[in-house]
């Protein structure tokens, strides 16, 4: 005799498991995940973006030192600064083609692959001046949409931990 249950019926009761099921998610994350009101795979599937960042809109920017901002730029050049500590700076400029310099002190050489002259991206930091303008170590991503969306994070949780791109995939997957 077949299985009484349908295939809705399994789906729904499969949403309500545990965020532990899905691969990546171990004892850590899911305490992150619980902070911030997700404990099972429906509650997950319904966590929707507190805002969403429209990054077209910042063609005109004041630069302002101190401030957290968010600019669209172009790498112009990328070198090695060596002294008491090597450093990278990437020159670039911002749709204003103002100049503003980005600098990392660690992971040199995997920012000097990423960083080559042409690629846009979007970089947010704190803007500081220091023979010109510059961001140190912002957070960054390679320009590919427009739009692009914001979720909360959890009081224990890290940005690199809140990859809800992945989760969500890797919950979509063990779905199937």
């Amino acid at each position: 005799m077949k299985n009484s249950v349908s295939k809705t019926e399994t789906q729904s009761n499969g949403l309500l498991l545990p965020v532990t099921v899905i691969k990546g998610v171990g004892p850590s994350k899911a305490a992150a995940l619980a902070s911030i009101g997700i404990d099972t795979l429906q509650d997950l599937l319904n966590f929707f973006p507190r805002r969403y960042l429209d990054r077209n809109l910042t063609d005109n920017v004041l630069l302002k030192t101190g401030e957290t901002v968010t600019l669209i730029v172009e790498v112009i050049d990328a070198y090695l600064a060596h002294g008491k500590k090597s450093r990278l700076v990437v020159g670039t400029k911002t749709r204003n083609n103002e100049r503003i310099s980005i600098v990392f002190f660690r992971g040199v050489n995997f920012f000097q692959k990423i960083f080559q002259p042409g690629t846009t991206l979007v970089a947010t930091g704190k803007l500081e001046y220091f023979r010109g303008f510059q961001l140190i170590h912002p957070d960054y991503e390679i320009l590919t949409s427009a739009i692009k969306t914001t979720y909360p994070i959890s009081s224990t949780g890290s940005k690199k931990k809140n990859r809800s791109k992945n989760r969500k995939k890797n919950c979509q997957n063990f779905l199937k």
